[in-house]
């Protein structure tokens, strides 16, 4: 692409194909595939989606310099921003985790016993730990967001526990990835390793940037007091 970030004017398949990893983000968004050499503009037109906060999520997963400007953030509606949290949650409830959680619990099968027992508990650990932390998003940091646009008096947030909440998911993660790596069973294929690191890492991108957006939504509205 000839532009440094992506707008209004980008074609949403050429974004994809430069970023193959925003197929796990428009669905969040509205938006799922078909849509021809529509640019954002007409995708989200057509959809009925915030084209603001389609390009802030988009670029935010794809570019780790990007910094939207406060005129494009101010323009996004807040309940899109936090209907999109709450459908990026849902997503990792319903599907992400249990697709992990399963296809560790496959591997356990051909463990040796202190071994599996080993994957079982690191895995309740991690998945322990992201659910824990959704549900501190949940409680206190939608609160938080909304209260600043006036809609409810609830909720305290503090970023200090928001940061250590996602160290204490990396570390769980670190955890898990290792002990997959250094005591997979020779019964289990590379294939297979591979299957499950894949998801494990890619969730751990998805995670990042996704406290990665809501730090700029945060940072925004401290900026704006």
């Amino acid at each position: 692409m000839n532009i440094p970030y992506f707008s209004e004017l980008s074609k949403l398949a050429d974004m994809i194909l430069y970023n193959g990893r925003l197929l796990y983000v428009i669905p969040n968004l509205g938006v799922d595939i078909g849509f021809g050499d529509n640019t954002v503009e007409q995708v989200c037109n057509e959809r009925g989606v915030s084209a603001p906060l389609f390009l802030v999520v988009c670029n935010t997963y794809t570019f780790d310099d990007y910094s939207p400007s406060g005129d494009l953030l101010s323009r996004i509606n807040p309940s899109d921003i936090i209907g999109y949290l709450r459908s990026t949650h849902q997503d990792y409830i319903e599907k992400r985790l249990p697709d992990i959680t399963g296809r560790l619990m496959e591997m356990v099968d051909h463990c040796l016993v202190e071994n599996g027992d080993m994957l079982i508990k690191f895995c309740d650990s991690y998945r322990n730990e992201v659910l824990e932390h959704l549900d501190y998003e949940e409680k206190f940091v939608f609160p938080y967001l909304i209260q600043y646009w006036g809609e409810t008096e609830n909720g305290k947030f503090d970023m200090h526990s928001y940061h250590d909440n996602h160290s204490d998911i990396e570390a769980a993660l670190n955890d898990l990835k290792s002990i997959i790596i250094k005591y997979l069973p020779t019964e289990c294929t590379i294939e297979k390793c591979r299957e499950i690191l894949d998801r494990l890492f890619m969730f751990e991108y998805d995670m990042r940037k996704h406290a990665g957006f809501e730090e700029l939504i945060i940072n925004h509205i401290g900026n704006e007091r």
